[in-house]
């Protein structure tokens, strides 16, 4: 008898602990704060290497993403809001002539003729697309702005006499010195070159009042330029192939 009546107490602990019928709503509650958990995580995370790429790709949807208010798609209602597709769109067409870029978008989002294609399934899915897509442009820039600026300097020595320098290194440290030399751009005559994209060394011209870009590796606008304190966008001469590429190879 008294081992049956410390069975019956311990049961009745155990069910007003543990009430049958709040299972399901226990585990649901629990699904939902991991999901509000790790969706806080990705937006921390979006937004630290978001930080990063400011650095060479201040895009709009890069310097100004605020993450906690963003949207999968564009959102009619919340017109400030980031759009998670259009920024991974605006990554991916910065650096569309690397193919390991192509490769990741095309595997994320499919492949297209003439309409870029939007996010399809969840927030949580989409902001772990924009960060794969922010990791790897984070780790394949660097040597991608070097060359690049190697590339524009070439450019610089012949419209405006700059000094013949060998490494991006060396053209970096000279114009940190030389603000006659940044002065003295006014136009940048960058068209039917192999420049892939222009480096955020432009926007150190303070006198740059025209840029020209056409007929080059650049499938979308320069998007460093937005950045330009000074410089009108309407002046800026640029190709834009976004809509028409082709990805369906």
């Amino acid at each position: 008898m008294l081992r049956s009546s410390i069975l019956r107490e311990i049961k009745s602990t155990v069910t007003s602990l543990f009430p049958i019928g709040n299972h399901s709503s226990a585990r649901r509650q629990a699904n939902a704060f991991s999901t509000n958990a790790s969706c806080l995580n990705q937006r921390a995370r979006l937004a630290e290497e978001l930080q990063k790429m400011q650095n060479f790709l201040p895009a709009p949807e890069v310097r100004l993403f605020d993450p906690s208010n963003v949207s999968q798609k564009f959102d009619f209602q919340n017109s400030r809001a980031t759009s998670l597709s259009f920024l991974y769109d605006t990554m991916a067409f910065s650096f569309w002539f690397e193919r390991e870029v192509q490769d990741l978008y095309i595997h994320t989002k499919g492949s297209f003729s003439v309409s870029v294609p939007v996010f399809s399934g969840t927030m949580e899915e989409a902001f772990d697309h924009c960060i794969s897509m922010a990791l790897l442009i984070n780790k394949i820039a660097p040597k991608i702005m070097d060359r690049n600026l190697i590339r524009v300097w070439r450019k610089l020595e012949d419209q405006y006499k700059f000094p013949h320098l060998e490494t991006a290194e060396e053209m970096r440290n000279h114009l940190k010195c030389d603000d006659t030399l940044l002065k003295r751009v006014t136009i940048l005559d960058l068209s039917y070159s192999d420049i892939e994209i222009i480096p955020p060394e432009a926007l150190l011209f303070p006198n740059l009042t025209q840029v020209s870009a056409l007929n080059t590796p650049m499938i979308q606008f320069p998007q460093v330029l937005t950045a330009h304190p000074t410089l009108n966008l309407d002046n800026v001469q640029f190709e834009d192939l976004t809509f028409t590429m082709k990805t369906d190879w």
